[in-house]
């Protein structure tokens, strides 16, 4: 017998309507964190050169996004990497090459609040207040503790819906049952 199967978060890149009639996921698989993003930059802030700060603790999270922007930048335009080693703290030379490279937005690939934070304070000590944007990994409240001021007007793509968007009854059934 066939089973229908709604998922509530799953990041498989390998299940999908086609392949599993019965499914509906309500969650976007990681892949396509970058959609948000690029959308953000070419719709509502169009920019034709976008930087990513490659933050490599990140592995292949970090890849994944870069890979999108790469293959294809908002806006029709251009995409610079800029690499941190996983193994240094130092966000400063990134982020210099990233505005050399004359970068109207900044994207963190980065998984980590702490790390994130870091990127954040470079940014805002080298003067920059173009979008800067980076994904539901780091969007906690420790990414704001440790950016402080920096943190502010961040903007985060995320594979799922704010709770709050839902009505209340919903969120208090869901809630009730799921935790």
């Amino acid at each position: 017998a066939r089973t229908a199967m709604v998922l509530i978060s799953v990041n498989d890149d390998g299940l999908t309507p086609s392949n599993l009639s019965i499914l509906r996921a309500t969650r976007g698989p990681e892949s396509y964190l970058a959609l948000p993003l690029t959308s953000y930059l070419t719709d509502v802030r169009p920019v034709d050169r976008t930087a990513v700060i490659d933050d490599q603790a990140a592995g292949r999270t970090g890849s994944a996004l870069i890979n999108r922007f790469s293959e294809e930048p908002p806006h029709e335009g251009t995409t610079s990497v800029h690499p941190v080693a996983a193994d240094s703290d130092n966000f400063a030379p990134a982020v210099r090459a990233a505005l050399a490279a004359k970068a109207q937005a900044v994207v963190f690939s980065g998984t980590s609040p702490e790390r994130a934070a870091r990127c954040a304070r470079a940014l805002a000590d080298a003067g920059f207040t173009g979008p800067r944007l980076g994904t539901w990994h780091i969007m906690s409240p420790a990414f704001l503790q440790h950016a402080g001021a920096a943190g502010q007007n961040w903007l985060f793509g995320t594979p799922f819906t704010d709770p709050g968007s839902v009505s209340r009854t919903f969120r208090t059934a869901y809630r009730a049952r799921y935790g």
